[in-house]
């Protein structure tokens, strides 16, 4: 008869490429061993036979591939034929770490400080068992340090999606060597190769320059030098310089925009400036991107320059021999008038030249007594600063007669002040004629009488107790002959109004803002201080912002965390001191916290250990930084199993888990850019029960 087959087919001690075959025989025989991959449909066609010897009652089969299910069956062979076969036996070999680095890799860059890392998964043939996720690994190029890994899940298993994953909070202008590499529950593949080298976009230099320094080299001329920024400044990528100059209170009233000027040098000219004028200087480093943070401001004064001639000559006859003669100062910015120059003459008289000092109260009249009676007298006048005198005004004649009566003739105008808020000042006004002249103040054509607030001076003068706007007040002489007037001009100097603050955009690490100022000021904002800190309280932070030469100015906050809640608010200031601070913006970057697996996403169970898969966490815009991972089994009481799970780990095996009830808790705590997160899942302890 045929042989009987063998029965009792077992497999033992399988690996991932082999398999012990044991069998049990009637009586001895040589054995055949079939064998073919579970899913193929004819024995004749794939499967493979190997002959063993007639003694033998085990073999093991090599050559298998890995994370196969394999069909299995044996036959006794003897002189008399061949037995019918044995029962079939399925078998899988086991996972293996993939032999094959993931496909396509390519790498673009994603802005000034991330990098978009894409790749499809390696052929099927090389990953030995089902893919679970990828790790990442990048490291500055040509620098000796090891890589930095982050491991991520699969996106779609089993389907051949191209992944994706951001690489953030990366240097500016900076190379990375970037690979990927793909793993199983039996291990990590190899990297990509080769390498993945780009760079990240160029950043706005985050440093200032050093050491500005100025001074003036003509009248309405700075030059200025500086340094760049500090070698050990982060992106330190600087292709130019800005330079701004801001007018301060001490700045020609003209003037009253930035000027400002680009330059690839150390240094630079300031043209065309006003003379004699305090003017705050502050450098930028700037390159493709934009411009840097301000340098410190130093301030620089121009020269001054010689004046224009003194205007609107008047001549009053107080007698034959007495004439007064009264002006006003040049107009524009020529710097302080140290005197003016009072010159006349009559016929057949030598020239006579009067210096006449102005101070503060700015004399700008003057008696010529000892004239001669029934001679036309000739004036004009000059007007000197430091820088020289000025060419002579328009002559102006009169005839001293013998009189009883003059037209009035206003005083000591018409003036500019600039005065700060609160403050007093008083305003001149003096007057000549016959009859005497009466003097009245006027302001928006209303009548000033004395009061808490104003008083009426002896002689004719206006004082202000506390002035409290910008505005024009007019002194008026009247006499039965006529009427003169002078006006002063007050300009209230005060801190700047509380500016507005507007978000334009938020990303994952940085907020688009817009500062406008409010209102219209005479003194200059000089910069915006920007206070901002965690929407759930903490330490205010402080950032100083040059103005625009516009009336809004754009900046951007950088390095927020990723998802956090802001609060922030600006002030604006001058040279007189600060705001009051805008609205409050309440507001917050992009990005939240991590999404949590459900668990069997997280969590794979047998008889005797807990796999935990913590990767499988969803980035919500915001990277993760690492995991840990605490047990329970009474909710009262924790024990940390690991205290601190880096962004490159896989996955997690517990095995020695204390089982004293029927449920067990883990908890897993996710730290990311926004935060920390705590979720407690609530396992049924009889899967671990042998």
């Amino acid at each position: 008869e045929p042989p009987t087959a063998p029965h009792n087919v077992i497999t033992d001690d399988i690996t991932s490429r082999s398999a012990i075959i044991s069998w049990n025989l009637p009586k001895p025989a040589s054995v055949t061993i079939q064998y073919k991959v579970a899913t193929e449909s004819s024995w004749s066609t794939n499967g493979r036979n190997i002959s063993v010897g007639a003694w033998t009652t085990s073999h093991e089969l090599i050559g298998l591939e890995p994370f196969k299910k394999y069909a299995l069956r044996l036959f006794t062979v003897n002189e008399l034929g061949v037995s019918q076969p044995s029962s079939t036996v399925i078998f899988s070999t086991l996972e293996e770490a993939p032999s094959g680095s993931p496909e396509g890799v390519r790498v673009d860059s994603g802005g000034q400080r991330s990098l978009l890392v894409s790749w499809r998964t390696p052929k099927p043939s090389l990953l030995h068992g089902p893919l679970r996720g990828y790790i990442l690994a990048y490291r500055k190029q040509s620098v000796q340090e090891s890589f930095t890994f982050i491991t991520r899940p699969v996106t779609a298993p089993g389907l051949p999606v191209e992944e994706k994953y951001t690489l953030s909070r990366l240097q500016p202008s900076t190379f990375y060597e970037v690979a990927v590499q793909a793993f199983t529950k039996a291990g990590l593949g190899p990297l990509s190769s080769p390498r993945i080298v780009h760079a990240t976009d160029v950043d706005v230099p985050l440093c200032p320059p050093l050491g500005v320094t100025c001074r003036p080299s003509s009248r309405r001329n700075i030059r200025i030098w500086w340094s760049p920024p500090q070698s050990s400044c982060e992106n330190n990528s600087v292709t130019g310089y800005k330079i701004v100059a801001i007018p301060t209170q001490n700045t020609c009233p003209v003037y009253n925009a930035p000027w400002e000027v680009n330059t690839t040098n150390l240094e630079k000219s300031l043209d065309f400036l006003p003379p004699a004028s305090n003017l705050s200087i502050q450098v930028h480093a700037l390159n493709a991107a934009g411009i840097g943070p301000s340098s410190q401001h130093v301030l620089c004064t121009t020269l001054d320059e010689e004046p224009g001639a003194p205007e609107n000559l008047q001549l009053g006859v107080l007698g034959e021999s007495k004439v007064l003669v009264s002006w006003e100062p040049p107009s524009g910015c020529h710097g302080t008038i140290n005197h003016y120059t009072l010159s006349y003459m009559q016929r057949n008289k030598p020239q006579v030249d009067l210096h006449v000092r102005a101070g503060d109260m700015e004399h700008t009249w003057k008696e010529i007594n000892g004239l001669t009676p029934g001679i036309r007298l000739e004036v004009w006048l000059t007007a000197s600063t430091v820088m020289g005198e000025s060419g002579p005004s328009t002559r102006i004649s009169v005839l001293p007669t013998q009189t009883s009566s003059s037209p009035p003739i206003a005083l000591t105008g018409n003036r500019v002040w600039r005065v700060s808020e609160g403050s007093g000042v008083t305003l001149g006004c003096r007057a000549q004629g016959s009859p005497t002249p009466t003097i009245s103040w006027t302001k928006d054509s209303q009548v000033i009488l004395s009061s808490h607030l104003t008083q009426l001076l002896p002689g004719g003068d206006l004082h202000i107790n506390g002035v409290t706007s910008s505005n024009n007040y007019t002194c008026t002489v009247r006499n039965s002959l006529g009427s003169d007037s002078v006006t002063h001009m007050i300009i209230m100097s005060k801190p700047p109004t509380a500016p507005l603050l507007r978000l334009n955009y938020a990303t994952h690490y940085s907020l688009n803002l817009t500062i406008i100022s409010n209102g219209k000021l005479y003194d200059p904002i000089q910069g915006y201080r920007l206070h901002h800190r965690n929407g759930f309280g903490g330490d205010w932070k402080e950032v100083i912002e040059s103005p625009s030469g516009s009336g809004s100015t754009t900046l951007e906050l950088r390095d927020l965390p990723c998802g956090s809640s802001r609060h922030v608010y600006v002030t604006a200031f001058n040279i007189h001191g600060k705001s009051p601070q805008s609205n409050m913006l309440i507001t917050s970057t992009q990005g939240s916290y991590p999404k949590h697996p459900d668990k069997m996403q997280l969590l794979e169970m047998n008889r005797t250990c807990l796999t935990v898969r913590p990767y499988t966490w969803l980035e919500n815009g915001c990277s993760i930084t690492h995991w840990k991972i605490e047990e329970s089994v009474t909710d009262t009481s924790w024990k940390v199993v690991h205290a601190h799970l880096p962004r490159s780990t896989t996955d997690v095996g517990l095995c020695s888990i204390a089982i004293a009830q029927s449920w067990y808790l883990l908890k897993v705590i996710v730290y990311s850019t926004a935060g920390e997160l705590a979720v407690v899942y609530k396992i049924d302890a009889r899967h671990f029960l042998k």
